[in-house]
């Protein structure tokens, strides 16, 4: 083991270790002497003071905080229960939304109906005027286009109330009048089932006595 270099009252006054230090506490230090605690205290004493500290720093460097370190199955069994929390709160939540949302739709497919002008039409004049003056303004008004756009729309928006109407069945084109003539009395007829079947879903709602009779 290397031997301290001892002491130094200053330049030119060297002073060998008191203790003759040559064991495991002489070790490299500022300066590149090679100091036992001591020494290295008498010649540098706020360097020495704060060694431990860069000592203890190293020794607990790469160690982690006990607070970090988690027990694996604490850890698994708070992670379970967090889950099992919020998998409850999304399905409720989900529930919820589910039926907003079913309700928003039916909220928007009235809207679809009363948007169409021509299901509008019928909606608001099929009690104020006769069956075949309403029929001959949608023939006579409407294309074919708009009056087949209005039967899909109005087959869409009462889907499950017409499960066994047979007018909701697409037309097909026929020698003996044309396909859009017969999607009028489809649309006509439709109302009229919804009239027997499920009494009041196909009323009209709005301002009444401002429309005249044809």
């Amino acid at each position: 083991m290397p031997l301290c270099d001892g002491r130094s009252n200053g330049p030119g006054h060297h002073v060998d270790c008191p203790e003759r230090r040559d064991d495991s506490t002489v070790r490299l230090r500022r300066d590149d002497l090679m100091l036992c605690d001591g020494c290295n205290e008498f010649r540098f004493p706020s360097l020495a003071a704060s060694e431990p500290a860069r000592s203890n720093r190293k020794a607990n460097a790469g160690k982690k905080p006990a607070s970090v370190i988690a027990d694996p199955v604490t850890a698994a069994t708070t992670t379970t229960a967090t889950a099992g929390v919020d998998g409850a709160g999304v399905g409720q939540s989900s529930t919820a939304s589910d039926n907003d949302n079913s309700h928003n739709s039916q909220c928007l497919h009235a809207a679809d109906v009363k948007a169409n002008e021509l299901l509008s039409y019928v909606t608001y004049c099929r009690d104020r005027a006769s069956v075949e003056k309403v029929r001959k303004v949608l023939i006579g008004f409407y294309t074919a286009g708009e009056i087949n756009t209005a039967k899909k729309l109005l087959v869409s928006v009462f889907a499950a109330s017409l499960t066994d109407c047979p007018l909701k069945a697409e037309r097909r084109k026929s020698v003996i009048r044309d396909v859009f003539e017969a999607e009028v009395d489809d649309i006509i007829g439709i109302y009229d089932y919804m009239d027997q079947s499920f009494p009041g879903a196909a009323e009209p709602r709005g301002p009444g006595g401002q429309l005249t009779p044809l």
